[in-house]
């Protein structure tokens, strides 16, 4: 079994963080205590889960927008209705028709 412990010097092996904390103190980093590091590899931990989340949330978002198959149910007179007129306008003219119509309909009483 591997204790830490190198075969040939019997001396005690840091770990891949001690080694870290060590390295930051000889570059000058920020870092000057093993509880600074600490707090930065929570931070850069939850920066990294944080950014995975908002991934998975896109690649949710994406896979169910694909599967929406909604289609709205069009009448044969909405399908075949063309019109280039802007719909304020059409609008305004259907209303006209409509009032033409109920004017000729009290005249015929």
């Amino acid at each position: 079994k591997d204790h830490g412990v190198s075969p040939r010097t019997h001396h005690r092996v840091a770990s891949a963080r001690s080694q870290s904390v060590t390295k930051a103190r000889h570059l000058g980093q920020e870092q000057t205590n093993y509880g600074e590091f600490l707090h930065s590899e929570g931070m850069r931990h939850k920066q990294w889960r944080d950014e995975q989340l908002v991934a998975l949330e896109r690649e949710l978002r994406a896979k169910e927008e694909a599967e929406q198959t909604f289609t709205p149910k069009i009448s044969r007179m909405s399908r075949e209705m063309e019109s280039t007129m802007p719909v304020v306008e059409r609008l305004m003219l259907q209303n006209q028709v409509k009032e033409e119509h109920i004017q000729i309909l009290k005249h015929a009483r």
